[in-house]
């Protein structure tokens, strides 16, 4: 039996997830959250034993988040090609703030841990497998509606697919274009031609 949530639980990871998605993982530290959260270090450690267990259910909270997103977008398409273009303008208006493109938020945080993190390493290793299986799973059942014919093999094809949407993410992060999102989609478009 589990234990059950609380609204502070809930404060608290609110505040983690916009503090470290706007600020970043590295420059966020327990004070700040708290102090966002209106609450104070004795509540905090109840319900975390530190800030790398926050930051285990944030990525946990951002990666199911991503995959609803992605199975409703899925369910709402007809077409793989109209699935992806939506995928990339959902998420690049999810993933602005402020006017900046903030890209996606278990990538970022990636890019900020040091490799002697490995339990979060591990968490996002995880994550990313999780998405392209399930990419898979979606792909496969286009292909099975004769709605998308590759030579690739599913999972191939949603590896390629999801290196575009992260690649696209990121190199719209680093120079402020939002131009690579539709590159993005041409490349996923030709790709689809070239299976």
């Amino acid at each position: 039996m589990g234990r059950k949530k609380t609204d502070l639980e809930d404060r608290i990871l609110a505040s983690a997830s916009r503090l470290f998605y706007k600020e970043g993982y590295c420059n966020t530290g327990i004070v700040k959250i708290i102090e966002e959260a209106n609450t104070n270090k004795p509540t905090f450690y109840r319900y975390f034993e530190s800030k790398e267990s926050l930051a285990k259910r944030y990525l946990q909270l951002k990666a199911s988040q991503a995959e609803e997103l992605v199975s409703k977008i899925a369910a709402d398409s007809k077409n793989i090609n109209e699935f992806f273009n939506k995928w990339l303008s959902v998420s690049l208006r999810n993933a602005s703030f402020e006017g900046r493109h903030l890209g996606c938020p278990v990538l970022n945080f990636s890019a900020q841990i040091q490799s002697k993190d490995s339990e979060l390493d591990e968490v996002i290793v995880k994550i990313s497998r999780r998405w392209i299986a399930g990419l898979s799973l979606y792909v496969s059942s286009e292909i099975k509606k004769g709605r998308l014919e590759t030579d690739l093999s599913p999972r191939e094809f949603a590896r390629r697919m999801f290196l575009l949407y992260q690649g696209a993410h990121s190199m719209a992060r680093i120079s402020g274009r939002d131009s690579y999102i539709k590159t993005a989609v041409r490349m996923f478009q030709a790709m689809c031609r070239q299976s």
